[in-house]
């Protein structure tokens, strides 16, 4: 009877999702759940292993299945659910917000830029323009924003956020598209919970980027316009692909929990508790990497 008791409960918190949804109390898909399973299914050879380690311990092996069950209905609810899938593509939106159009132009005096982005689920896209200071499409509701200069226009500080979720959404695919202009030296706060992000960074100066994602699919393109940039990335369940300049000089390290990585064909040398690229203190273009991930898989491309 024991051993039914965590599947029994899955049954049913799926059941009411069901019900729910069809009673149009908030939207959700059952196919979004299965989608989402099957991008998180290697969890489920972590339940078996715990399952096989922890024995007789029926009641904590019945609290491992509930706890892979959340994760895996998390992921359906704030990802698939809002338009991401990271295997199967976005669906057509079936209604969108009335766009949100930001342009902001460049005084010649501004250098530097503060970028703060928190995003909490949809497609993010972040390149580079010669033209403005900024210019960004969205067609997220109640989007925040909010720019400021300083230091008589030397700095700018940009801050957009949509920090809350709706269940209830009618909108299917939501996204923000952003484009920094190229001759600023940018430092960056992006927090992303389960977004698709294309970050092409490859024509910015970035001094400073600090990277929270949770279920993510990000690709992350970085150039040779920067002559030291500090990369620290924090991800949970995610598919990470990062892009360097083959001719920069690297300092990586690494905090991975059940993650794959192809750091070894990078051909850096190990020191201490990082890898360095064996000429790293002669480059002019420096990256210092720090990444912490959960489960996912992480690829680095020389480009």
């Amino acid at each position: 009877m024991k051993k039914n008791i965590s599947l029994g409960i899955i049954i049913i918190f799926i059941g009411i999702l069901w019900l729910l949804s069809n009673l149009n109390i908030f939207t959700f898909s059952i196919g979004s759940f299965f989608l989402a399973l099957r991008s998180l299914w290697p969890l489920i050879l972590v339940g078996i292993g715990l399952s096989i380690l922890l024995k007789e311990k029926d009641i904590v092996k019945s609290i491992v299945w509930l706890i892979i069950f959340l994760v895996i209905l998390l992921y359906a609810f704030f990802g698939i659910n809002n338009g991401y899938s990271t295997k199967y593509g976005y669906r057509n939106p079936n209604s969108y917000t009335e766009n949100h159009n930001y342009d902001l132009t460049k005084k010649a005096e501004t250098e530097q830029g503060r970028l703060t982005l928190n995003f909490g689920a949809g497609e993010i896209r972040l390149s580079s323009t010669d033209d403005n200071l900024l210019q960004l499409k969205s067609n997220i509701p109640d989007l925040n924003y909010d720019h400021r200069l300083e230091d008589n226009d030397r700095q700018v500080a940009i801050d957009i956020s949509k920090q809350e979720y709706v269940f209830n959404t009618m909108y299917d695919h939501m996204f923000c598209y952003l484009d920094l202009h190229e001759d600023v030296t940018w430092e960056m706060n992006l927090k992303l919970g389960a977004a698709k992000a294309d970050l092409n960074l490859t024509d910015l100066i970035v001094s400073k980027l600090d990277l929270d994602v949770g279920a993510a699919d990000l690709k992350l393109s970085l150039g040779d316009k920067s002559s030291l940039g500090e990369i620290n990335l924090n991800a949970g369940a995610s598919n990470l692909d990062i892009y360097l300049p083959k001719d920069a000089g690297l300092r990586i390290k690494l905090d991975t929990a059940l993650s794959s990585n192809n750091l070894e064909s990078l051909g850096l040398v190990k020191k201490d508790d990082f890898f360095e690229s064996p000429d790293f203190e002669t480059k002019s273009n420096k990256y210092i990497l720090t990444v912490k991930m959960g489960v996912g898989n992480l690829k680095f491309h020389l480009i």
